[in-house]
């Protein structure tokens, strides 16, 4: 994108030092404004984000104000000729602001064809997401079947909208946000299998899911690793996609639903030594650290908070005893 960007500023100044009466600097002008909009063609994002296409489109306003504030200072017979205001004028200057207009529309068309390329490529992106929608929908409905108090379809859904928050914060592209929602709202499926050590069955779940839908062997693997490296207990977590995940996956502990997420997981699994249970969780808090800075900055002073209150619950219960 940065490549790109110095070829519009390139093109801007060509424009702005364009001489319309000055056929050298036309002929000068046309060859460099050629040369650039070959160079743009190579240099477009091979899968921009949303804000690759916010950029682009800043861009090419800012080239059309170039365009329209060289026909507005365009003066004498060039100039005229230009604005196509005058018929009479001497064929020598007639030429040069014929040759100055056309040069102009060289750009705008230029710039034009360009942008649409750009939307088409953007049409392209939203038929993809929609069949990352799609796929993230059906594995949400498999969670759906599942009962549990806490590994159910609240929580994968939970997962899936704080993966994105998550990435947004750490820069992540369009289109590795969507193989990261695909795993967070994937992740859990193994539990329609088996309760325990179930992420290789979550991943085999959700990989079937995505091959139905034509993703690459090159995603679904990554999707796998993010299954399997992102939500493993302990978190081993090697990319910064899987990072995300693992932070998501157990952001509770930095919210204030520490507590009845935690009531959650406990009446799953049975447990009813409570005291016991706290000091399980206090533990979990004690030796935990997020991965990503955007987690830290979201979860961590809520973390430090329910440290605090569940030591003194722990406290209370045995004070009572």
């Amino acid at each position: 994108m940065d490549i790109l960007e110095g070829h519009f500023r390139n093109l801007q100044e060509i424009i702005e030092n364009i001489e319309p009466e000055n056929q050298f600097s036309l002929n000068s002008a046309d060859r460099d404004i050629t040369e650039v909009f070959e160079k743009m063609g190579k240099s477009s994002p091979p899968n921009p984000s949303e804000q690759d296409y916010i950029r682009i489109n800043e861009l090419i306003s800012g080239i059309n104000k170039a365009v329209r504030k060289k026909r507005r200072s365009a003066g004498g017979a060039a100039g005229r000729a230009f604005k196509a205001q005058v018929n009479a004028i001497k064929s020598r200057e007639e030429n040069r602001g014929v040759a100055f207009r056309s040069l102009l529309r060289k750009v705008e068309t230029n710039i034009s064809d360009f942008q649409l390329k750009a939307n088409l490529r953007e049409e392209h992106y939203a038929v993809q997401g929609e069949r990352a929608k799609i796929v993230e929908n059906e594995l949400l409905g498999v969670m759906g079947k599942v009962n549990y108090n806490y590994h159910n379809k609240r929580h994968a859904a939970d997962v899936v909208d704080t993966a994105s928050e998550i990435a947004k914060g750490e820069g992540i592209s369009e289109k590795e946000g969507e193989l990261l929602r695909i795993a967070a709202a994937g992740h859990d499926t193994g539990f329609t299998v088996k309760y325990k050590d179930n992420e290789a069955e979550g991943a085999k779940i959700t990989l079937d899911v995505m091959k139905r839908n034509g993703y690459s062997r090159e995603e679904m693997e990554l999707v796998k690793q993010l299954i399997i490296q992102g939500t493993t207990v302990p978190q081993k977590p090697n990319t910064k996609l899987q990072q995300i995940l693992a932070d998501a996956d157990i952001a509770n502990l930095g919210r204030p639903d520490f507590f009845e997420r935690g009531e959650e997981l406990r009446k799953e699994l049975k447990i009813e030594d409570r005291l016991g249970w706290l000091k399980g969780g206090k533990g979990l808090i004690d030796n935990h650290e997020f991965f990503t800075d955007t987690a830290k900055k979201m979860f961590d002073a809520r973390q430090e908070e329910n440290r605090a209150q569940i030591g003194i619950l722990i406290k209370g219960l045995e004070q009572g005893r």
